[in-house]
């Protein structure tokens, strides 16, 4: 794209991060529904059951409800894992990848999420055909047999790839994003990959992408494996540089969305780019509002929690959403309830 055409249309697109579009503003209060909790972001919400990853202990993920459950232990060993960086809920189901070391995925865990300590009802499936990948920090699935992931193979320049697991092939989907980077693509494609979100609506055949740095949303049809009708919601791309062997942000505002999807609405909340400063006496990456989209891209309403936090989830009826938050008299992490009643 010519530069000084790119320049223009993200002046054009700057406005739309964190839309000023006329919108219901609700209030919600919440009540701490589990304390002293350990939480790096949750993969799987139902009405009375939040499924996280856990960040500290010695197994990679936590189920709250009436009571704690802890399953897939770090390990070498049978059914144990070594390296987390994404799972993805389908169903009754939660599909886990473990990598080797840091670099290409090993395997694929389907765990029943009814019952997820009876290791007995565990699936795993080989994922070391796919030895020529890169890491892959964000998927979904589509279905038990096919996902969308936010890798590359080595050699190539993408930011999305079709895998399909039944007859282990691959291709790149047609998805990129126009800035004016020309260096490495393999630093530009890690940008755009890590922290980044990507999840899909079934009955609708919708994928939506928001990427960890910048204010940028997408959402798109996607159907056998072909993109088409994408739309942009919120557009404006990473500002960054090269700093040696780095990218360097240049934009210190606008630093990442992070989102949850049920099958009627899309809910996004904007990482906050005080980094090591308080915000209203909480750790500078939290924040106290989502703003809430439908899968056609209108911006619905804006929810206003009583409580900052520093990631959610919503249930999939809609009707509860979850905060990780934190006494600040204790500093132990909470995870708040909040009931939801969302317009029309």
């Amino acid at each position: 794209m010519n530069r000084w055409l790119f320049l223009l249309s993200s002046l054009l697109l700057l406005g739309s991060c964190r839309s000023k579009q006329a919108v219901p503003e609700i209030h919600i209060s919440g009540s701490a529904a589990f304390h002293d909790v350990s939480v790096s972001w949750p993969v799987s919400c139902r009405k009375d059951t939040i499924t996280v990853l856990n960040g500290h202990d010695s197994v990679y993920f936590n189920q709250y409800d009436d009571t704690i459950r802890h399953f897939l232990r770090k390990g070498r060993g049978p059914l144990e894992a070594m390296n987390i960086a994404s799972a993805s809920s389908i169903g009754d189901y939660l599909a886990v990848i473990d990598h080797s070391g840091y670099d290409t995925p090993k395997s694929l865990f389907f765990i029943d999420l009814r019952d997820p300590s009876n290791q007995g009802k565990w699936q795993v499936i080989s994922l070391e055909w796919l030895n020529n990948f890169y890491v892959i920090p964000e998927f979904v699935m589509l279905d038990k047999g096919h996902m969308v992931a936010l890798t590359w193979e080595k050699g190539e320049d993408a930011i999305m790839t079709w895998i399909d697991l039944e007859n282990q092939t691959t291709h790149r989907l047609d998805f990129d994003i126009q800035d004016s980077y020309t260096g490495n693509p393999n630093r530009r494609n890690l940008l755009y990959t890590l922290n980044s979100r990507v999840s899909y609506n079934r009955e609708k055949s919708k994928l939506v992408y928001t990427c960890g740095e910048g204010c940028y949303m997408e959402i798109m049809t996607l159907h056998d494996g072909i993109i088409s009708d994408r739309q942009t919601i919120l557009g404006t791309v990473p500002d960054f540089r090269e700093d040696g062997d780095k990218l360097r942000m240049n934009d210190r505002k606008n630093r990442g969305i992070r989102m949850w999807s049920t099958d009627n609405h899309i809910f996004i909340t904007y990482n906050n780019p005080f980094e090591n400063r308080s915000y209203k006496g909480y750790p500078g990456y939290f924040t106290d509002y989502i703003d809430v989209f439908d899968w056609d891209g209108r911006k619905v309403c804006r929810l206003l929690p009583d409580q900052p936090f520093s990631t959610f989830c919503v249930s999939e009826d809609d009707a509860i959403l979850y905060t990780v938050t934190m006494d600040r008299h204790s500093s132990e992490e909470e995870i708040w309830k909040y009931p939801l009643v969302l317009p029309e």
